[in-house]
């Protein structure tokens, strides 16, 4: 058997290193399609961030109503009146209405306000309707 050569079987080519293009696009799909919802969850909370400061304003200034009334035994007929006793909205959420009307014979104030950057406001008639604030679209 000294005669004898033994051959080794036929190596299969060596696939070159690297990625093939299909796969980095698959893998920028898939990179693509993760940023969307993380996008899209970011807007959501960014959007329920303003509208939590403007429900912390009304929630606020209805507060302040009753302080205004307890110590000049009549409503604010303007935002500005209850500055008077320490309320001062955010910088960023505009009041659009700030009326005092009589609604079912007893006096009532009639707020609308939402945040500058958010795509809805609020509404409310204080104490009339309570504390009970109605989202509306802009």
């Amino acid at each position: 058997m000294h005669g004898r050569r033994e051959t080794a079987a036929p190596r299969p080519a060596a696939r070159p290193r690297g990625f093939t293009l299909i796969e980095v696009l698959i893998a920028l799909v898939i990179l693509a399609i993760l940023a969307g919802f993380a996008i899209g969850r970011y807007r959501g909370a960014r959007q329920q961030t303003y509208d939590a400061v403007a429900v912390t304003d009304i929630r606020n200034a209805m507060t302040a109503i009753e302080s205004y009334v307890t110590i000049f035994r009549q409503y604010p007929t303007a935002l500005a009146d209850l500055q008077e006793v320490g309320f001062a909205p955010s910088p960023e959420v505009e009041f659009t209405r700030f009326t005092t009307e009589n609604r079912n014979g007893a006096p009532s104030v009639h707020i609308h306000a939402g945040h500058l950057r958010s795509t809805h406001y609020y509404h409310a008639h204080y104490p009339a309707e309570g504390v009970v604030l109605d989202r509306r679209s802009r």
